[in-house]
């Protein structure tokens, strides 16, 4: 998300009509994005609360009859069952640091963000985060130190370094720059909250923006607050000061999940060439995968004179996608997503891998089941129970003869 045309604002200043909650180009195209994918992300609870949005109401249509026909439409969650599925696959192993020779990192990865989380977890909740989004971010921060007389007082109290993950729509801007032949990030502004209990126990939401600036070339930048009621909104934020910043970066780093021409097609609002969530998560934890071609949503990809590019959910004329729809159109095709393996015509019917999903409830003609394509163009469904698919060879034992 970061603009790596733009120029350095120069040193951040605080005062009257400062306006830091003002959102990047890049920030703003990502937002539209990311509100859209939370919702699909939520349900049917989060889509409900957009309305017409993803429902649109009818021309002659009452409000409270779209506001029936609301309450009643559910959403089959596919998005967060592939998301959860594919972020979790690079997680199957405990996250670690290995051959390392501190003993305080290795105290510290167990809380990494010092609220509770290891490593393990941080960096899980991170990229299912940005499988959703396409990036997410880390902020390295640090407690306050001003109360600590020296370094020995903050590495008695435990003082150190943490991660901070940073939502996409929680970073407002941030600025790249190329320093000494290395991007840079020169300055980011990122949003927080914090609650203040009052003596009557109501509580107080307080917006912050936390504003983040190292000159290109300087050995150090400044951090500033800036705070407002959550309760006023608006553009009048309260400027509460600044500490420095001893690094010679922004210790921003961010995860594109995906390639990044890709990440920058769509914070253009425009669709890239092709992208894969499955690829994108066997790529970020494997660079090559040997004998692997990728097949594209929209797009064909023909294995002698079969079409494999479509998973099934796609349909005619933007109909959704049936069996019999693409038996009617005389092309060969392997597909997925009926989750019940199926032959009709030259159309060959994948099955699911996992049988219980929480809403497939009662009776069922869903199977386990794989397309095998052989190198002559024939097909065969193979079909498991049990893992297996076939059944073990049977054992047949001899008992030797005994001699008189």
């Amino acid at each position: 998300m970061a603009d790596t045309t733009a120029q350095s604002a120069g040193a951040a200043k605080g005062g009257a009509g400062a306006k830091p909650g003002t959102r990047s180009a890049a920030s703003q195209a990502a937002q539209v994005r990311s509100d859209m994918m939370r919702a699909l992300y939520g349900g049917t609870e989060t889509m409900r609360l957009k309305g017409d949005a993803f429902l649109p109401q009818y021309e002659k249509e009452s409000k409270k009859r779209y506001d029936t026909r609301l309450n009643s439409t559910f959403a089959v969650n596919k998005l967060r069952e592939a998301v959860d599925a594919a972020s979790a696959k690079p997680f199957k192993s405990l996250v670690g640091i290995t051959n390392n020779t501190d003993p305080d990192l290795d105290f510290w990865i167990k809380n990494i963000d010092l609220a509770g989380n290891n490593l393990h977890l941080f960096a899980h909740q991170m990229f299912n985060d940005a499988m959703l989004v396409g990036q997410g971010h880390i902020l390295v921060d640090h407690p306050t130190t001003a109360n600590f007389a020296n370094l020995g007082d903050q590495l008695a109290a435990g003082v150190r370094p943490f991660f901070k993950f940073i939502r996409d729509e929680s970073l407002l801007a941030a600025y790249d720059q190329m320093v000494a032949g290395e991007i840079q990030t020169v300055h980011a502004r990122v949003a927080d909250q914090r609650t203040v209990l009052a003596d009557d126990f109501t509580e107080q939401v307080i917006n912050q923006i936390f504003v983040m600036e190292v000159e290109p070339g300087a050995t150090q930048g400044i951090v500033q607050l800036y705070e407002q009621a959550a309760s006023s909104g608006g553009d009048s934020w309260d400027f509460m000061g600044e500490t420095p910043l001893t690094l010679s970066r922004v210790p921003l780093v961010t995860l594109r999940a995906g390639e990044r021409e890709a990440g920058e097609a769509l914070d253009r609002g425009e669709a890239p060439a092709h992208f894969s969530l499955l690829e994108a998560g066997v790529r970020l934890t494997q660079a090559e995968v040997d004998g692997v071609r990728w097949a594209y949503d929209n797009s064909s990809f023909l294995v002698d004179g079969i079409e494999h590019a479509h998973h099934g959910f796609r349909g005619v004329n933007g109909s959704k996608g049936t069996v019999q729809g693409f038996a009617r159109t005389g092309r060969k095709l392997s597909i997925g997503d009926k989750h019940s393996p199926e032959i009709n015509e030259g159309v060959y019917v994948a099955g699911a891998l996992a049988l219980q999903m929480g809403y497939n409830k009662g009776p069922s003609s869903w199977g386990v089941a794989c397309i095998v394509q052989y190198p002559d163009g024939n097909r065969s469904i193979i079909t498991l129970q049990r893992g297996r698919w076939r059944a073990d060879k049977p054992r047949i034992s001899i008992r030797p003869t005994r001699v008189a």
